[in-house]
């Protein structure tokens, strides 16, 4: 039999079975809990149109990693040791006080002397330089092209002073006059290394902060928008400033949303471009996420890590930084930077990722998703455009106001368990190995920066997802290495393991991520002054349950809960259920028994 004799069957046909097993309305989904409106997910999906243009099937994607050190020898030295590890490009922030021209707290390299940028460049050798200036690129780009022969430099001096604006909340000089330098940047790169790109529109503040994917794209297109106007008023080429521009975002753990956030920021920003009459396509690099990273359980972020490249390099990114596992513990080791690059190499040499140019074209739900979340993020970037453009908007605080309702939302989501961590929210480990880190100090013989800022915002409030869970973490590790010994949380259970076994499962979850260690009692004779948490079916605890929590309580139980969703029939000192605020419970667990005090 031949596919051609099969009968033809429509959309609407297939829809229509899918509606006879089950009504669509409970088939949907949500996929996005950002606070700007869910998503859909629908249960069948018609065959896509593509939504996006495509990075050059000719050139694999760049593996890149970006450095945090504080002095440009570190990051020499980091940089002569990666490179025989199949470093493309090395990312480099120079010091907060240097990126805003201002006092301001971060950190970064403290690149202000000539041997510092010629450290850097014979380091580098052939390798891409990518300078995240922020608002200091007229400094930057004079030591480098001073450092080395200007052909010979390969990356570039990136200026954004409206990134170093959201993230540092201020500037030395007002907006205009550092957009004016930033011009000043470009035309003299276009006369003396004309192979460097000069601007960077950027995401990360806004994701570091808590956006959500459209707003991140659109914070992205917006500031290019800005940035590209106000540059056009100075007689700067358009096709000039395009060619050499960079897009910047972080690579989430959810694939799907994550490769259709970079097709959707190509396909805006190219329509911008051509607005301007620009046609060469976009370049787009991308970070993994910071603010996915946890300190807990660090090996789970090579995980994290080895999706979000995969998702990167499908949604058609030009460069790939895979940040080492332990970046969230403090400055990585030789072994964390190789096995970071070695992730992203496998995946580009070893799976031929490279090799296949957007996989993800005709998907009907990734075409979707694409044409989604750009449609949110242009209505975003038409929004800002009405409040006067990027610049006046983070004046106005409306951009912060955004992203702080996506981390709010995202939060609330995390502690409710719509959203997990590994290692943290979930299946915490909390007999976990050491990571090891390297120290360096800052550079205290450079002079930076100190004024204080001419042009002031409310500043992007940067946060890792697991930080409250961490803080709870944290606090009983202290009481740990007081005491010799972890705070303990005795799960009391009733009947037969085969009536509890959920919930007995979800208590011991609970009570290991705020850092208790876990038993499992079937008598109070074993109760000791410590906290109890009664695990049993309804039915057991509707027939037992409150002359168990009497019990418990005789029997020394420092505190009793109960692992059920809240009974009028039970007064114990709290329930543990799916709906609680998980850290917030966990709090008042430890403010009670005084844990890490």
């Amino acid at each position: 039999m031949t596919f051609e004799e099969f009968e033809a069957v429509s959309f609407e046909q297939w829809q229509a079975k899918v509606e006879e097993a089950t009504p669509l309305s409970k088939l949907s989904a949500k996929v996005d809990v950002t606070g700007q409106g869910a998503l859909p997910t629908q249960p069948l999906y018609e065959a896509g149109r593509r939504e996006s243009a495509v990075r050059s099937a000719s050139t694999p994607w760049a593996t890149a990693l970006e450095y945090r050190h504080q002095r440009a020898a570190s990051v020499a030295a980091a940089l002569s040791t990666d490179r025989a590890f199949g470093l493309d490009a090395a990312w480099i922030r120079l010091a907060a006080p240097l990126r805003a021209r201002a006092q301001a707290d971060g950190s970064g390299v403290a690149l202000v002397e000539r041997e510092h940028a010629r450290a850097l460049v014979e380091a580098a050798g052939d390798t891409a330089l990518w300078i995240d200036a922020g608002a200091n690129g007229v400094s930057a780009l004079s030591l480098l092209l001073e450092s080395a022969q200007p052909g010979a430099l390969r990356g570039g001096v990136l200026c954004d002073p409206l990134g170093a604006l959201a993230e540092h909340g201020g500037l030395g000089f007002d907006v205009d006059e550092a957009l004016a330098q930033a011009g000043r940047v470009a035309a003299r790169a276009a006369v003396e290394a004309s192979q460097l790109r000069v601007l960077l529109a950027s995401g990360l503040p806004y994701h570091n902060a808590g956006a959500a994917p459209s707003v991140e794209v659109g914070a992205a297109v917006a500031t290019f928008i800005d940035t590209a106007r106000r540059l056009e008023t100075t007689g700067a080429s358009m096709d000039d400033l395009w060619t050499r521009t960079v897009l910047r975002v972080a690579a989430d753990s959810d694939v799907f949303v994550c490769i259709a956030k970079l097709r959707a920021l190509r396909w805006l920003a190219e329509r911008v471009a051509t607005q301007w009459g620009c046609s060469a396509p976009a370049f787009i690099a991308v970070r993994t996420a910071w603010r996915d990273r946890t300190r807990h359980d660090p090996w789970v972020n090579m995980l994290r890590a080895t999706s979000e490249v995969f998702a990167a390099a499908a949604g058609g990114a030009d460069e790939v930084a895979a940040q080492p596992f332990s970046e969230a513990r403090g400055l990585a080791d030789d072994d964390a930077r190789r096995w970071a690059l070695t992730t992203a190499h496998m995946l580009r040499e070893e799976s031929h990722l490279a090799g296949v140019v957007d996989p993800a074209a005709g998907s009907g739900y990734v075409e979707a998703l694409t044409r989604g979340i750009a449609e949110r993020a242009w209505a975003w970037v038409q929004g800002v455009e009405r409040a006067g453009g990027m610049a006046a908007a983070l004046g106005s605080g409306a951009v912060q106001a955004d992203v702080a309702g996506c981390a709010e939302a995202r939060a609330k989501a995390l502690a409710t368990g719509r959203l997990a961590l590994t290692g943290v929210s979930v299946f915490p480990q909390l007999s976990e190995p050491d990571v090891p880190t390297v120290d360096d100090p800052a550079d205290t013989e450079t002079e930076l920066p100190s004024q204080a800022p001419a042009c002031t915002v409310t500043p992007m409030a940067a946060a890792r997802l697991a930080e409250p869970f961490e803080a709870l973490r944290d606090a009983a590790d202290r009481q740990t290495q007081a005491s010799g010994h972890r705070p303990r949380a005795q799960l009391y259970v009733l009947g037969a393991l085969r009536e509890h076994r959920a919930r007995l499962d979800f208590a011991r979850n609970v009570m290991q991520v705020g850092g208790f260690a876990t038993e499992v009692l079937t008598t109070t004779d074993d109760v000791v002054p410590a906290l109890a948490v009664l695990v049993a079916s309804d039915e057991r605890l509707a027939s037992e349950g409150a002359a168990t929590v009497d019990a418990l309580r005789k029997a020394g139980a420092a505190a009793v809960w109960v692992a059920s969703g809240p009974r009028d029939d039970l007064a114990p000192d709290g329930f543990l259920h799916l709906r609680m605020n998980l850290p917030e419970t966990l709090a008042s667990l430890h403010r009670a028994l005084e844990v890490g005090r």
